[in-house]
């Protein structure tokens, strides 16, 4: 670091040292607690029980929550684990062979949580990670080098998309290794 760049650096993250504490929302489909604990059923799920449920958040009820409790910022995931992307990808639909709504939802419901969020002043940022790919097999004839490019790419279309309405990003790293097993456990 020089003194101008820590600087720099600091002066764009003291917002989250203000902030003080947040909340962080995971949408997982199929992961249940139904009184004995957390349990998952991933074969549940559908795509379109995906989108009904995404599209019956009420967000202006969850941001009042968090100004509530007096949260500086929320965290939400796009996906983690459960095989359903909550927002649409383009990149991600063309790459894969998926139709709008099929792995990703037709709500953009972190678009529509940001801004419910903003009304109150309160920042969002959004989880993603690298090479997990949430559960998709690969496409026939794509190598995992190669759809781990195209990952970067499907990250950089929400990076793009979301732009401002994030003000930061918790991004996780999954190894081959992990993601051979974890994608036997997700068909």
């Amino acid at each position: 670091w020089t003194p101008e760049s820590r600087a720099a650096y600091e002066a764009r993250v003291d917002w989250f040292h203000k902030a003080r504490y947040g909340l962080m929302f995971h949408f997982i489909a199929g992961v249940e607690n139904n009184g004995k604990g957390l349990q998952s059923r991933p074969l549940s799920w559908t795509s379109e029980k995906w989108n009904a449920w995404i599209d019956a958040i009420d967000v202006e009820k969850v941001a009042d929550q968090a100004k509530e409790v007096g949260a500086g910022y929320v965290v939400t995931c796009i996906t983690q684990i459960g095989r359903y992307y909550c927002a649409p990808n383009p990149v991600l639909e063309k790459y894969w062979g998926l139709k709008p709504g099929q792995f990703g939802s037709k709500r953009d419901l972190p678009m529509d949580l940001s801004r419910a969020l903003a009304k109150r002043g309160i920042r969002m940022m959004l989880y993603t990670c690298a090479g997990a790919f949430y559960g998709l097999p690969l496409p026939p004839g794509m190598d995992y080098a190669t759809a781990n490019r195209r990952w970067l790419e499907v990250m950089q279309w929400d990076s793009d998309h979301y732009g401002k309405a994030v003000s930061g990003w918790w991004t996780d790293c999954l190894a081959k290794e992990c993601f051979e097993k974890w994608s036997a456990w997700v068909p």
